[in-house]
């Protein structure tokens, strides 16, 4: 399955994002990969565990490359990194608010 959406990774500039599905263990695991976007390589990791009392647990494993070499490289620490974490705290709490968490 292929995915496009507009994403503003840095500075607010939007960008097109198309991910790629490519493995499927439901309901336990799956992959999405970048196949065109802001990343030079993107293969993120979705693992699901049942936890007592119903509850799920979900892993994230994100394989990536910066863009823009050696120079993305030094950036990643200052501008990559605390995006990236905006991200997954966003919908950490998303999840947290549909499941009544």
């Amino acid at each position: 399955m292929m995915i496009q959406y507009r994403v503003r990774p840095l500075f607010g500039v939007p960008m097109t994002w198309v991910s790629e599905i490519t493995h499927v263990d439901g309901p336990h695991y799956f992959v999405d990969e970048q196949r065109i976007g802001p990343y030079s390589i993107w293969h993120h990791e979705h693992f699901f565990r049942e936890l007592d009392g119903g509850r799920t647990e979900i892993l994230d494993v994100v394989h990536y490359a910066p863009p823009f070499g050696l120079f993305g490289e030094l950036v990643r620490p200052f501008l990559i990194e605390p995006e990236l974490a905006k991200i997954f705290s966003f919908r950490e709490q998303a999840v947290a608010k549909i499941f009544k968490v």
